[in-house]
């Protein structure tokens, strides 16, 4: 009689078996990674308090790396820095974006995460609301160097006739620089409402948008050579479970990122 394999495949079929219910039985923190994101000085979105990186998405990011089992770290970086840090490999996301195609080759298109409508303000009751765009003839806008507000500010100047643009390195400059009326006496800044109004508070100034220019969201764009799919899929199915469960409105509430106007510029 010839000897068979049978017996030995059904040993290796059963060992098999027996070794992915091992690994789907294992907790979330046997599959850990450290994981470091960075993002702009950008409050109430994300910023540093004390020394320590604070605000709504520091508080969502720590909700999902303890459900996935991961331990996440942050720094602040300005935004240039903060891309140039994650294609070198310094960290596996950036917080606080909304989709842009230019940096697509090295960042997933983040997932909509908070509300962050794009604005147009100046200094309360300095000047009235506007109506629409082509009011900005002539005027000069601040907006931050190198973020997706400073695309879409360009983006328009193709259709605001000679609408002038000054890039500064952040919302805080940008404030001062209203306040200082550097922009001119008509002059405004522009981008995420949210951060503006927050950061004039801490200055003392109160500030109001004249004009919504567009419905947005900001969220984490993983680096595409630190996490795989699978990975970036598992934090973005934990983002939608948290909305789903109002985690994400109570974090948003809390930060007063529901306190934007809805109705963009005609």
């Amino acid at each position: 009689m010839k000897p068979t394999l049978a017996p030995y495949n059904s040993i290796r079929k059963t060992l098999w078996h027996l070794v992915c219910w091992f690994l789907l039985l294992l907790p979330a923190s046997a599959f850990a990674r450290e994981l470091k994101f960075v993002g702009p000085d950008q409050p109430p979105y994300f910023w540093l308090a004390d020394g320590r990186p604070t605000g709504a998405f520091v508080q969502a990011l720590d909700l999902a790396c303890a459900r996935l089992g991961h331990t996440c770290g942050y720094e602040v970086r300005p935004m240039a820095r903060a891309w140039a840090e994650v294609k070198a490999g310094y960290f596996d996301g950036v917080v606080g974006l909304s989709f842009n195609k230019d940096r697509a080759d090295f960042l997933f298109n983040p997932a909509p995460i908070f509300p962050a409508n794009v604005v147009y303000l100046r200094v309360a009751g300095k000047n009235k609301a506007l109506r629409s765009e082509a009011e900005l003839n002539g005027v000069m806008i601040g907006v931050v160097r190198g973020s997706t507000s400073a695309r879409k500010l360009r983006e328009r100047q193709a259709r605001i006739e000679q609408l002038k643009i000054s890039e500064e390195t952040n919302v805080e400059t940008l404030v001062k620089l209203l306040k200082l009326d550097r922009f001119g006496a008509d002059g405004a800044i522009f981008g995420i409402g949210p951060s503006f109004v927050f950061e004039a508070r801490r200055q003392g100034v109160a500030l109001e948008p004249i004009l919504v220019a567009d419905i947005n969201h900001l969220g984490v764009a993983f680096s595409r050579k630190a996490l795989d799919d699978a990975e970036v899929d598992a934090f973005n199915v934990e983002f939608k479970a948290m909305a789903k469960s109002g985690a994400i409105r109570r974090i948003s509430a809390q930060y007063g990122l529901l306190d934007t106007p809805r109705d963009s510029a005609r």
